[in-house]
Parts: structure tokens; C-alpha cells; sequence
């Protein structure tokens, strides 16, 4: 489990490096990007709902924590891979809270 939180850490990393901070939350650009990665969001509300919820965890955990969390907690339909769940959370921090960006790129 260390090795796989190591693994992703260094993905989500390298993600939210190449960020650009001058956005504003915006949930039609979190659904655009999660479905720009592949990811089929078939409840608009939903989605968005748990796009807030990884934000409000990335306040306090990690993001490779919180992908692995997501990964976890979710339904394989879903999120079937660990890759998946980082498009999740980076997306989220993107689009719902780039406020964040900063904070979780020094973690």
C-alpha cells in the first residue's frame, strides 16, 4: 500500500504542476474535464457533489491519500483504477477548488 501511495503521489504531483492557478470553481468545466479524461459522468449532481467532497478532503489529506480513498471507497463501475480516481481529484482541485492548487502542490 506505502508503494502505490508513493507511486501516486509523484503522478499527482506532476499533475498539478503543470496548473495554471487563474481559474474559478466551475462544476460544467469539472464534468468537461473528467469527461476530456474518459470518465462517463452519468449524474451531473452527483459527480459534482463528490468533486466537492474531494475538495473538502484535500483541505486536510493528501491528494495521493485522497485518490487512494476514492479508489477504495468507490464502486469498480466507477472507478476501476487507480488512474481514474486521480483524474477525479485532480480534476476537482482544477476545476471545483483551485485554491487549493498551491496548498496541495507543497504537500
Amino acid at each position: 500500500m506505502i508503494g502505490k501511495i508513493v507511486l501516486i503521489t509523484g503522478i499527482v504531483a506532476a499533475l498539478f504542476a503543470a496548473v495554471e492557478v487563474d481559474a474559478k470553481a466551475d462544476p460544467l468545466s469539472f464534468v468537461q474535464s473528467l469527461n476530456d479524461h474518459g470518465v462517463y459522468v452519468y449524474d451531473v449532481t452527483l459527480a459534482v457533489g463528490n468533486g466537492y467532497a474531494m475538495c473538502d478532503a484535500l483541505r486536510t489529506t493528501s491528494p495521493a491519500q485522497v485518490a487512494v480513498n476514492v479508489y477504495n471507497q468507490t464502486t469498480y463501475s466507477d472507478v476501476p483504477n487507480l488512474r481514474t480516481a486521480v483524474v477525479w481529484v485532480v480534476s476537482a482541485a482544477q476545476e471545483l477548488c483551485p485554491e487549493m492548487i498551491n496548498t496541495v502542490v507543497q504537500r
